[in-house]
């Protein structure tokens, strides 16, 4: 009887070992390390999204935190990669009733000298997405890449718009923003010719979600 009872307890054991290390699982402490405004569920996602976008830099207990907000479109494993002096604080893989789903990354950066870093999001061999950020090397953290202003949410392209108008230029790129019935015949056609070539071409859709408004910016470097 005690073979048994010393096995089960064996058992639940290992059980619990196992629980500790599965992805989003986190102890009090770790928890306590987590800022209120990094999303826990796909509501707060959602809320997210349409506030801030894909990125946004807050404060955390020791620092600035950088949570990114990667899509995911396969039902297959992703990766989330950041290089050395780079700490993932809270990692979680959120999907609604409608299997969509997002996997939600909070980073802190714990160099003591500056240091330039991506968050990136692998799918199998292909990077599907990646942001850059900038530590000056005493918790203060800055977002480097063409996302730090160009909008990616329904209230930044608001902002932007009414702050620049429907076409201008930042930072060497020329900016078109205009807005669509994703249901409508309209679609945006970037043409060329030998005097004029586009060296590097963005197109971005903006929703507000959940709803069916789209609203795209469309950023071209000449």
């Amino acid at each position: 009887m005690n073979k048994i009872r010393k096995g089960f307890l064996a058992m639940l054991s290992a059980a619990a070992v196992m629980l500790s290390a599965v992805p989003g699982t986190f102890s009090a402490a770790e928890e306590a390390e987590i800022p209120d405004w990094i999303p826990r569920n796909f509501a707060e996602v959602l809320d997210f999204s349409n506030t801030y976008g894909s990125t946004h830099i807050g404060k955390g207990v020791h620092g600035d935190v950088a949570c990114v907000i990667f899509p995911e479109y396969y039902d297959e494993k992703y990766e989330v990669k950041v290089p050395f002096g780079t700490e993932i604080l809270y990692r979680e893989r959120i999907v609604n009733e409608d299997n969509r789903t997002y996997e939600v990354v909070a980073c802190v950066n714990n160099c003591m000298s500056p240091q330039d870093f991506d968050v990136s999001l692998y799918h199998g061999e292909k990077m599907e997405s990646s942001y850059s950020f900038r530590s000056d090397g005493s918790s203060r953290l800055t977002e480097t890449d063409i996302y730090s202003w160009a909008p990616d949410c329904i209230t930044e392209y608001n902002e932007y718009r009414e702050q620049h108008g429907i076409i201008s230029a930042e930072n060497g790129f020329v900016a078109f923003c205009a807005s669509w019935n994703p249901f409508s015949i309209l679609k945006w056609k970037i043409t060329q010719n030998d005097e004029i070539k586009l060296a590097e071409f963005m197109l971005s859709t903006v929703r507000k979600i959940p709803m069916f408004t789209e609203l795209t910016a469309t950023w071209i470097n000449l």
